[in-house]
């Protein structure tokens, strides 16, 4: 069975390094490897049948090729039989394979060996590359899509194949992308997770196995830190350093200890403290905050290196590695990058993936690329964290908080008070008056330590509120009716009668005494957390009997009136 991966190290794609021009990274599709050097510039092998590896040929390269005049890069990603490519200007380019899907994004179906722009892309922050189709993340948060689309991997609603980038409706708030065979996931800046596409073997974690042409939730996850998407499975790290999977698992892919498939996440058994993750074609890879590289999953080609061929359905470590910043994971193979800027890869060698100048021949343990220095990366730095100027707050209020790193990494925000106030994302809701507490914390990645987590303290003031009238009631003398009003707050308002003679009211009830009209004063004394509410006023008519508005209905030979 033909495995696809899609690319990985999605985590690199917000590294803001002061160090160097560009923070190296590495790709891996189903049978090419894609590497970024410190000064922006690309390397490629592996299989060049479509023209992936950018060179202007469809030869295979057997050792590590440059792209020709192809500089500015800020990141790769690295699709089947395709390479995407984000400048530091925000611009897309992509090369190889086009056809019958469009995946280049240029609104042709031809093959291209050469890197090309995207036409109508800028204010881009990352990119993905899937089976045969990518997305674009917009620096307003937005999701752009384009490509193969049979399965609604496109995620426009349709299953209609798009030459030309589309965006996906439904989606804001989008930190993070990835892009497996047929599937595609989203990871939102409150640490929910969306997905879209195939769903046959539980890919999209919404509990089913339906195909969904537009986003849907992961159902029980949050806190998600990075994504990564695999052939059928999907892995996410969360804001704890622990890892979880789902979708497909015949090869134990997931790594939960069997091989049985899951719709909804599941966590990875024995890994301890992950801090970057890549999913493969059946096999997935996880980076540990000491450096160390770990695998599972379908081991046929040597994948997992651990100097085996049997597969894995718990993690195991990597053998031969140490100081490793990034990782990605392709088809059958895998590619490590160290602190030194030395590649290092093992796995599936059918088209010279590996870079070791041969082809043929797996490599089951870690070896590293000759010829090949993408430049120094940081190891371990220590960042910092701090919070801009605390919100205003009130309960029933939300406002926005502010908090970075000195890493450039995206900083988690959690309540530590969570009867008082409750954090989504960079967003806190008062619910309660009194002290709000927020802790920011920073895991850490491959480049960088974990932060030491600081607090925030936000005082909550007490909350207005506004009430609302619900419809009025149809009354006649002697008749009852419901009142209805809405405080906005969630207190019950207190309901009492203006014109005593013509209505009285009971609680919720009123009734009519007599014709008129009758006015009903709602009001809201508040509590401890919040203000008292304006008082408003319903008036509506009291009748003396039900008036019934004539009504004829006719039959074939006989009519009726009331």
């Amino acid at each position: 069975m033909i495995r696809i991966v899609r690319c990985f190290a999605l985590l690199a794609l917000f590294w803001a390094s002061p160090a160097f021009a560009v923070t190296p990274m590495i790709a891996a599709g189903y049978g090419h490897t894609v590497a970024l050097k410190a000064d922006g510039t690309v390397a490629a092998w592996g299989d060049n049948g479509s023209g992936q590896l950018g060179d202007g040929s469809t030869q295979y390269r057997l050792s590590p090729v440059a792209i020709p005049g192809f500089t500015g890069v800020d990141s790769i990603s690295a699709g089947h039989d395709f390479t995407l490519a984000l400048k530091s200007d925000g611009t897309v380019w992509a090369w190889g394979g086009n056809y019958p899907n469009g995946q280049l994004g240029d609104g042709s179906l031809k093959q291209q060996p050469k890197p090309i722009e995207v036409p109508g892309l800028s204010g881009i922050v990352a990119v993905a590359a899937g089976g045969w189709h990518s997305l674009a993340l917009k620096s307003d948060g937005t999701v752009l899509s384009w490509g193969k689309n049979v399965s609604g991997q496109v995620g426009d609603g349709t299953a209609v194949a798009r030459p030309k980038p589309v965006p996906v409706p439904g989606l804001s708030g989008i930190r993070s992308i990835a892009a497996g065979d047929e599937h595609s996931v989203a990871l939102k800046s409150d640490g929910s997770v969306w997905a879209w596409g195939k769903n046959d073997r539980g890919q999209l974690g919404d509990g089913s196995m339906l195909g969904r042409l537009g986003p849907v939730k992961v159902k029980e996850i949050e806190n998600v830190t990075a994504i990564s998407a695999g052939d059928d499975h999907t892995v996410a790290l969360k804001s704890d350093g622990t890892v979880w999977a789902w979708g497909k698992n015949d090869h134990g892919q997931l790594g939960c200890g069997n091989a049985n498939d899951s719709p909804v996440p599941v966590e990875v058994n024995g890994l301890g403290k992950g801090v970057a993750i890549a999913a493969g074609g059946d096999f997935t890879l996880a980076l540990k905050s000491d450096h160390t590289v770990w695998a599972w999953g379908s081991n046929d080609h040597g994948q997992l290196g651990d100097g085996k061929t049997a597969d894995s359905s718990v993690p195991v470590e990597v053998k031969g590695l140490a100081n490793v910043v990034s990782i990605a994971a392709g088809g059958g193979h895998a590619v490590a990058l160290l602190s030194d800027g030395a590649l290092f890869s093992w796995g599936w060698n059918y088209s010279g993936q590996i870079g070791n100048d041969n082809w043929g021949e797996d490599e089951k343990v870690a070896k590293e690329v000759d010829g090949l220095n993408l430049g120094n990366s940081l190891i371990g730095a220590v960042q910092n964290l701090s919070f801009g100027q605390a919100p205003q707050l009130a309960a029933g209020i939300s406002a926005k908080l502010s908090a970075t790193a000195s890493s450039g990494l995206f900083v988690h925000l959690s309540s530590l008070t969570p009867k008082i106030c409750r954090v989504d994302g960079d967003l806190v809701m008062g619910l309660a008056a009194g002290s709000c507490a927020v802790e920011a914390s920073q895991q850490g990645h491959g480049n960088f330590q974990s932060a030491k987590g600081i607090t925030q303290e936000i005082q909550v003031g007490k909350g207005s509120q506004s009430i609302v009238f619900g419809a009025a009631p149809l009354l006649i003398v002697g008749s009852s009716g419901k009142l209805q009003a809405d405080s906005g707050s969630g207190l019950a308002p207190a309901f009492a009668s203006m014109t005593p003679a013509t209505c009285s009211v009971d609680g919720k009830s009123v009734k009519g005494l007599s014709d008129g009209i009758c006015t009903v004063e709602a009001s809201q004394k508040g509590d401890a957390n919040y203000n008292p509410a304006t008082p408003v006023k319903q008036s509506f008519m009291v009748n003396k009997t039900v008036l019934v508005m004539p009504v004829m209905a006719a039959g074939a030979a006989n009519s009726l009136c009331l």
